[in-house]
């Protein structure tokens, strides 16, 4: 029997979610089941379904919203599943308290250091909660930072980085750095970040 995974998390950005969505795309299908609460009409919730999974039109419109609670608690009985995904911010606190008292392990998602001090009361509600089983980091900073505020087992946190396919950007042409402004030969270095979600 597989085990069941309700990811909760908002697919209308094709690039800063990627990584995510095709790590569930590549689970095997015979050991994982995957439901997936998106936007449907998402790049990756038409790829999802295309591909035979579930996907629930549900985002939770507010952490504490007590009808996005109780849809996600109903889902989780209904579905009777074995782990609960969450990546954003109104997901997290929102399927946090949807989680309580059922036999679901919750997961959490961090993708970036700071904001989370364990004098702060509203980091209780999130990744300092004590129903919180696993919060996967996307760096080994993302793990420290969190273990360095928190009083739970540290095993909580484990540190998963973002993979990315090279052929994912093939076929896209090489940076003309002379139209940006750069001399010829220009040692370049480059960082890229996202938008949190």
């Amino acid at each position: 029997m597989p085990i069941k995974i309700l990811v909760i998390s908002n697919f209308n950005h094709f690039v800063a979610t990627r990584p995510e969505a095709e790590v569930f795309l590549a689970l095997d299908r015979n050991e994982f089941e995957v439901t997936l609460m998106t936007h449907k009409g998402s790049v990756y919730a038409n790829i999802f379904e295309e591909r035979g999974y579930r996907v629930i039109d549900f985002q939770p419109k507010s952490k504490f919203g007590s009808k996005g609670i109780a849809f996600i608690r109903q889902e989780l009985i209904d579905g009777k599943y074995d782990i609960l995904h969450l990546f954003t911010s109104k997901a997290i606190t929102a399927g946090i308290f949807a989680a309580r008292g059922l036999p679901v392990k919750v997961v959490l998602y961090r993708g970036y250091t700071g904001n989370i001090h364990r004098w702060n009361p509203i980091a209780y509600l999130k990744y300092l909660h004590p129903r919180v089983d696993k919060i996967i980091c996307n760096s080994i900073g993302v793990e420290k930072s969190i273990r360095r505020q928190s009083f739970f087992n540290a095993g909580k946190c484990v540190t998963i980085n973002k993979g990315h396919r090279n052929e994912w950007y093939e076929g896209n042409p090489p940076v003309d750095w002379q139209k940006e402004g750069l001399p010829a030969g220009a040692f370049v270095i480059m960082w890229c970040a996202t938008t949190g979600v």
